[in-house]
């Protein structure tokens, strides 16, 4: 179980998968993003081996990744409203959901992730994804999956 009480919210990390420092934000008393927490299944060296790999567009160090960001000053946008204004992606689906207890939606081929999860919290927007990049193109942690990444996505919960 992974908490993090000064944004708010936990969720299940399945082996290996831990946080990582290098990929993570702290908050930055700004809105967009306010803070984002980045999940791994790559160990702490492997990690920094494929930082070394930078890419054009997409690096080899965000393959398997699944990442929790937090917007605040959202006032009154509605998940649909926040991801409509920032994003959007052709044959994108959206779905007006509640995750534990919060407006939400979810939204499938998002601009951003194969899948994106945007949760009302008062003020504040949580976004939750992960990338998985085209087989061949870098390879994949030990022990990361799709089904691990998609389970860290849905054990997400806010704090009382």
């Amino acid at each position: 179980m992974y908490v993090n009480p000064t944004l708010g919210f936990s969720l299940v990390l399945p082996e290996p998968y831990r946080k990582s420092a290098r990929l993570s934000i702290a908050s930055t008393g700004g809105q967009r993003p306010a803070a984002a927490d980045a999940f791994t299944a790559r160990t702490e060296a492997d990690e920094a081996i494929a930082a070394q790999k930078p890419g054009e567009t997409a690096s080899a160090i965000w393959n398997y990744v699944a990442v929790v960001d937090i917007f605040t000053g959202t006032g009154a946008q509605s998940p649909r409203d926040f991801y409509n204004a920032f994003s959007y992606s052709q044959g994108q689906r959206i779905e007006d959901i509640t995750v534990d207890g919060h407006a939400a939606a979810k939204v499938t081929n998002a601009a951003s992730f194969p899948i994106e999860y945007l949760i009302k919290d008062g003020d504040r927007m949580f976004t939750l994804g992960y990338t998985i990049y085209q087989p061949g193109m870098f390879d994949v942690p030990p022990g990361a999956t799709k089904e691990k990444l998609d389970a860290i996505l849905a054990s997400f919960k806010l704090l009382p």
